[in-house]
């Protein structure tokens, strides 16, 4: 049963990638088609689209080699769409790739342009065929019993999302059996250093719950942020004593003291003024947002979190600094 719910998971999957390539395409069609860009670790982007695809990289038996920076590599990009880009540029590697065979992720910079890569040891491409890739609809000459070629639409989508990024893709084989790579180069966000402002921020995340704190801390840490746990209020207050961070995340359903104790204590200390508390909750009543305002949180987020909101809401300012502290 375990074996046929992941079959049918893979085969859902797929299918809704190509429901989504085909509507994208037709918003593009009709001018519909939108970016929503903000300034992207383009690191996140391709550790959580191979994590996407590892059950079916298993069923194929292919490898998967990724080779990222050290360093976190901003694009100003729409996360949603680098994702498209790169689940399609997967999706047909794996395709075109025999079991036993490699594909491998790159991400680097150079010059004032971040650049994707995807390589595979699969059936390559003819040298004519090169050219019309990227056009709606095309398919290989592969017979049927060697690859399944699909209808043509995501390596069109892929090229349209990538110009509306202003950047370029193309693709490159030395031939039949000699594999792949297709690279994708996006403008890295201006003035880096300065949006790279997770770099040496220190964020305390305060959680009982052993998997919803190491999963967020995770999270965090792939974001370039130097993370602390705590599972408890007492251990949460020796960090913030020791460490002054500069935000923290505190679960309100602490099992010593709730979240609004802590929050209260922190904001006693003139030295955490600036400190942005956020409050994470299953409550979500104004009440429960205005209790977490009087008791010196900054925000209030109800579980579950959209995970992109974190990153903008620890880099904020208070708006009334010690406004908190009237409150107590």
């Amino acid at each position: 049963m375990e074996k046929a719910i992941e079959r049918i998971e893979r085969q859902a999957r797929h299918q809704a990638i190509l429901i989504d390539d085909l509507l994208e395409m037709s918003r593009f069609r009709y001018g519909k088609l939108q970016l929503k860009r903000e300034d992207l670790d383009l690191r996140v982007s391709v550790q959580q689209t191979v994590e996407t695809f590892q059950s079916d990289f298993h069923a194929k038996q292919l490898k998967i080699e990724v080779e990222l920076p050290e360093g976190p590599l901003f694009a100003y990009a729409d996360e949603t769409r680098i994702v498209q880009v790169l689940t399609n540029l997967l999706s047909n590697a794996m395709k075109f790739t025999p079991p036993s065979g490699t594909i491998t992720v790159g991400l680097a910079s150079q010059g004032d342009s971040a650049v994707l890569t995807v390589r595979d040891t699969g059936v390559g491409i003819d040298p004519e065929t090169l050219p019309e890739l990227f056009t709606m609809f095309f398919q290989t000459n592969e017979p049927a019993k060697t690859v399944k070629t699909g209808l043509g639409v995501g390596l069109a989508l892929v090229k349209v999302l990538v110009e509306l990024h202003g950047g370029t893709v193309n693709a490159h084989s030395e031939g039949a059996g000699k594999g792949a790579q297709f690279t994708v180069r996006l403008p890295m966000a201006a003035n880096m250093p300065e949006r790279a402002r997770s770099q040496g921020r220190r964020v305390l995340v305060v959680d009982d719950n052993p998997d919803h704190l190491e999963l967020l801390a995770d999270l965090l840490r792939a974001r370039g942020y130097e993370v602390t746990e705590a599972r408890d209020a007492s251990e949460a207050l020796r960090v913030i004593s020791d460490q002054k961070p500069h935000a923290c995340v505190i679960d309100i359903g602490l099992p010593d003291m709730n979240g609004y104790e802590v929050a209260r204590r922190i904001r006693r200390a003139p030295e955490n003024c600036d400190c942005v508390l956020i409050a994470l909750t299953g409550y979500g009543q104004e009440e429960d947002h205005q209790r977490s305002m009087q008791n010196g949180f900054d925000h209030h987020l109800v579980k579950p979190i959209e995970m992109e909101t974190l990153p903008h809401l620890i880099e904020s300012l208070r708006s009334q600094p010690g406004a908190g502290n009237a409150a107590l």
